[in-house]
């Protein structure tokens, strides 16, 4: 579920990078699918895209909220 996702998400990203840190193979994977697809990021940069989605509709609806006349 999400909640799991964002507990979990400090901590997996830890484990990437140090897997990554310990592992050239693994490193020279994520680098072969960022050149050989049209993915411009990093994996980590996709990984915290579900963190900020909910933030971001609370954030679009206290703003159309504030438009509306009560």
């Amino acid at each position: 579920s999400y909640s799991v996702f964002v507990k979990g998400y400090t901590s997996s990203l830890e484990l990437l990078t140090s897997r990554q840190e310990t592992n050239p193979q693994l490193q020279q994977f994520f680098n072969t699918c960022r050149s050989s697809s049209n993915a411009k990021k990093k994996i980590d940069s996709y990984l915290v895209m579900p963190c900020q989605r909910l933030p971001r509709y609370e954030m679009l609806f206290e703003q159309i909220l504030g438009l509306t006349p009560e």
